[in-house]
């Protein structure tokens, strides 16, 4: 970010591309359980960021994600409460989302979150969209109690997955239609993975949106 008159702005513009680009969302962690060591190293990451950022003037809020906890088991008042103390000095000048995963494939249609069932019996279409809506919007009251800070909103960063076809493909578009419906609860959802290299993801799942080999780009149906 910054003008082609800044060193970073200067440098954008030898690589191609003279305007800013948009700001774009951080996410601190990924399915971590919320320890006191995770808390900190969040609120120490996000301060750091937001600190530089009033240093440079930059003209719009830092966003960011925090990326657990693993179980959605775990997500209760008692436990997100040292994280919104850590990081309310922050709220004026950041925005945050609390990142669930869910099923983005529509086989079987269960409803899964953080890899916890919701239930184990095959859902209709309309059953699975409004199990979908039931959740996040209790989810998103939750966030909004003030024993819970009113600080954090919904985001979907990995609608996971094991295929590549066009089912694969109908169930990330079902689940982002009806999520859309909740308006701003739901700020954010997108698939799992934008770019992986074919036959290289950590955990042995190639779920990515586009797919490198050595030769070619391959983009999947979704």
């Amino acid at each position: 970010y910054g003008p082609t008159t800044s060193p970073m702005g200067a440098l954008r513009e030898q690589d191609g591309r003279a305007e800013p680009y948009r700001p774009f969302r951080v996410e601190l962690g990924n399915e971590e359980g919320i320890s006191p060591e995770f808390v900190a190293n969040v609120a120490r990451c996000a301060s750091a960021m937001v600190n530089k950022s009033r240093e440079l003037q930059l003209p719009f809020k830092l966003k960011f994600a925090v990326g657990g906890p693993y179980e959605v088991a775990e997500l209760t008042n008692r436990a997100i409460e040292p994280m919104v103390k850590a990081l309310m000095p922050l709220k004026s000048h950041s925005d945050w989302l609390w990142d669930f995963h869910i099923n983005g494939q529509s086989r079987g249609l269960k409803f899964e979150l953080h890899k916890q069932a919701r239930t184990a019996r095959n859902l209709t279409n309309a059953q699975y969209h409004q199990t979908l809506l039931d959740n996040f919007t209790r989810w998103q009251q939750f966030f909004d109690e003030p024993s819970s800070g009113a600080f954090f909103k919904c985001g979907v960063f990995e609608q996971n997955g094991g295929t590549h076809d066009m089912g694969r493909a109908l169930g990330n578009a079902r689940n982002s239609v009806t999520l859309q419906s909740l308006g701003g609860s739901v700020r954010m959802v997108t698939g799992a993975n934008a770019l992986q290299l074919m036959g290289h993801n950590d955990n042995g799942w190639d779920q990515a949106q586009i797919m490198v080999t050595a030769n070619a780009s391959i983009l999947t149906p979704y």
